[in-house]
């Protein structure tokens, strides 16, 4: 049941994954037989058994004029898996980068925009206090006053 659960969290649904653990307990199953030890109909069970043959998760045979099935292999079955999550993952990070520099863009843009009542800041984030503070020495021509509010180091007892 927690292959099942495991497989299930990967994106095979529960009657596959049910279909494709059986499948790896013998070397080889007709469909008959793959109904005795699952709970999947057998009308249901020749449905799975051509979406798990797509997906690449079993092979099908004709010997005797019957059909025989076999699981493939785990690891190529996984790897290919992981690959669709690492291509899915690089798509996401590229539109992501994407999408940071233009939001950088806009918001460099309303940084730079000369308000007369925008003197003060305030910034709790470190990493923005740190990024705000680079630029503004960056930028400073004469000098740069900074304020900084107390307390300045608390004493933990």
């Amino acid at each position: 049941m927690e292959l099942i659960n495991r497989l299930e969290q990967f994106g095979l649904p529960r009657r596959e994954s049910e279909v494709y653990v059986a499948l790896l307990r013998k070397k080889k199953f007709t469909a008959p037989e793959l109904t005795k030890i699952t709970t999947i109909t057998r009308t249901k069970m020749y449905e799975h058994l051509q979406s798990l043959i797509c997906k690449g998760f079993c092979h099908e045979n004709l010997k005797n004029r019957k059909k025989i099935y076999w699981a493939a292999n785990p690891g190529v079955v996984l790897q290919s898996i992981i690959t669709s999550y690492e291509q899915e993952i690089a798509q996401k990070k590229i539109a992501a980068i994407s999408l940071k520099e233009e939001l950088d863009e806009i918001h460099l843009m309303n940084i730079q925009k000369d308000d007369d009542i925008d003197y003060i800041e305030i910034l709790k984030d470190k990493n923005e206090i740190k990024n705000r503070f680079l630029i503004l020495q960056k930028e400073a021509r004469n000098e740069m006053l900074v304020f900084n509010k107390a307390p300045y180091s608390i004493n933990h007892m």
